[in-house]
């Protein structure tokens, strides 16, 4: 009976995992043209189907992403990645510009960005800005404060699912072996499998939900630390 109610459990969390994988899909043929273009040395604006994919500024930036890939599936993330966020920004600065002070939070591709109570504020500031670029450019560290929040938000459900799942009584352990994926936000690996078993010990430890949050912002600072040249 127990194991009959808790498999539904391991078989979201795969869907999970596999929805992850699949959100590159939608840019798969913009995502060719990119890498084509950037293989070939280009240093003009990449433009596909009559729209600028990428400007000529963040060209270098994305060559030099690309051509530290191991992998051309790592690749063609990279530029997903890079295409998912160039619309976002163009969703949220176009809805900034128009938002009046009753207007309801920002969101795009049914997710939320900026809540209501702060509308206001950063649409005055984006109005403010003299240019594109600089709209643009305060967008930019808004989407990675946001980012950041919600990594750190997921990370800390997810392992509470984790450690739900091995208190689970007489099979525990099991569902928790047929379950365990590295820790994942759209599509970036958060905490790989092999370092979960010593967050989770440190998770329990924790007394707090704030005590949680700074582990996991702590684990996450020092992995991007790592990881940078």
């Amino acid at each position: 009976m127990l194991l009959r109610r808790w498999l539904p459990l391991g078989l979201l969390l795969i869907a999970l995992v596999a929805g992850a994988a699949c959100a590159s899909e939608q840019w798969r043929a913009e995502s060719t043209f990119v890498l084509t273009q950037l293989e070939q040395g280009d240093t003009k604006p990449i433009e596909f189907e009559g729209k600028v994919l990428v400007p000529a500024e963040d060209v270098p930036n994305l060559s030099e992403a690309i051509g530290s890939a191991d992998t051309a599936k790592e690749r063609r993330r990279l530029v997903a990645d890079y295409l998912t966020r160039q619309k976002q920004i163009d969703c949220i600065v176009k809805k900034l510009k128009a938002a009046d002070v009753g207007d309801a939070e920002i969101k795009c591709e049914d997710e939320v960005f900026i809540d209501k109570k702060d509308v206001p504020p950063i649409a005055e500031e984006v109005r403010s800005l003299g240019s594109e670029s600089a709209q643009r450019e305060f967008v930019v560290s808004h989407i990675d404060g946001w980012r950041e929040i919600k990594q750190i938000d997921g990370a800390v459900e997810r392992l509470k699912q984790i450690k739900n799942t091995k208190d689970i009584p007489l099979i525990g352990n099991l569902l928790d072996s047929i379950t365990r994926f590295p820790i994942m936000y759209r599509g970036d690996d958060l905490i790989p499998k092999k370092d979960i078993p010593a967050l989770l010990d440190q998770y329990r430890a924790a007394s707090t939900d704030e005590a949680r949050r700074d582990l996991v912002r702590t684990y996450l600072d020092e992995r991007k630390a790592e990881s940078s040249p």
